[in-house]
């Protein structure tokens, strides 16, 4: 059903709604070695990062009376005159990000 809007009272399905879910991993390590005068550093990291949104933006439509034809919002309602009537499609976004780093300094 969708959502119907006057001043002061609003019924009907939610109009936006939005799940997000974040994953993230990282590992990293870093070797250092002293020899005399001479330092040797060897290292790594790897970097995992996952973002899922699923957003629901008025899928169903959303009508919105606020009395601009009648003066009163439930009689614009009753007559079937809305001031505005939205409806739109959100599509789902993923996002993978995958990092790889090695370092070396002799």
């Amino acid at each position: 059903m969708e959502s119907i809007v006057f001043n002061k009272i609003t019924f009907g399905t939610t109009p936006f709604s939005l799940l997000q879910t974040n994953n993230s991993y990282q590992w990293q390590d870093n070797f250092s070695r002293v020899l005399g005068s001479h330092t040797t550093k060897f290292g790594g990291q790897f970097l995992s990062q996952a973002v899922k949104l699923l957003p629901d933006f008025t899928a169903n439509g959303q009508f919105q009376f606020v009395g601009s034809s009648t003066g009163l919002d439930f009689a614009d309602f009753l007559l079937g005159l809305p001031t505005t009537y939205n409806q739109g499609f959100s599509p789902p976004f993923h996002e993978r990000t995958r990092y790889l780093g090695f370092v070396a300094a002799v």
